[in-house]
């Protein structure tokens, strides 16, 4: 099992940060063999990478090898740390500027390289000509929204899952309650529903 070691017939914990280790009955010790992501053996311990970094096995601890940073972030040039893109950017090439088509979802490339939010409940948009204002694409609302006539998202009621546009009023439809909830036929709401366990 990972994280533990047989000494005779007892499983030991390994330290904090190790994948494996061994445990020297000699001199009741256990020492690490192998560590978890974001941390470097080191004389039978692992010591920690630079933060939010996976792998440092070539720099060494407190540092970050090269195309190692996490998503989201960038190694700094002296290798010893890994600093946050902007926001809503997987991968960057700078502190300012996201990578063409690195954007997370639910973002929209700019042309000066930053991603910008698409409005709430939508997964994919693109950007007015100005490159200010972020539009839903037809069609491409989250799950748990539908779209209007003007291609805003507007959220499903409270405890539906499947729901519809009514003119302006955003309606359950038919089998789209939670489990915990029921179809209110009067206004097409999911209505509290009581569940009885039989003991």
């Amino acid at each position: 099992m990972s994280g533990y070691t047989l000494s005779g017939s007892t499983c030991i914990k390994c330290p904090p940060q190790c994948a494996t280790c061994n445990f020297a009955t000699a001199l009741a010790k256990t020492t690490c063999t192998a560590c978890d992501a974001g941390y470097i053996l080191s004389d039978g311990l692992c010591v920690a990478c630079a933060t939010n970094c996976k792998s440092c096995s070539a720099k060494g601890s407190g540092k970050c090898d090269p195309n190692e940073c996490k998503s989201g972030f960038k190694l700094k040039d002296d290798f010893t740390a890994c600093e946050a893109c902007p926001d809503g950017c997987s991968f960057c090439t700078s502190l300012t500027t996201c990578v063409v088509g690195q954007c997370d979802a639910g973002y929209v490339m700019k042309s000066d390289g930053t991603c910008k939010k698409c409005p709430v409940g939508c997964a994919v948009c693109t950007l007015s000509t100005d490159g200010n204002t972020a539009t839903c694409v037809s069609g491409k609302c989250q799950q748990h929204y539908v779209q209007d006539a003007q291609r805003n998202c507007k959220p499903c009621p409270q405890g539906c899952i499947s729901c519809y546009l009514d003119e302006t009023t955003v309606k359950c439809a038919i089998n789209g309650c939670t489990a915990k909830f029921g179809l209110d036929s009067t206004d097409a709401s999911c209505a509290g529903r009581l569940i009885v366990h039989n003991t």
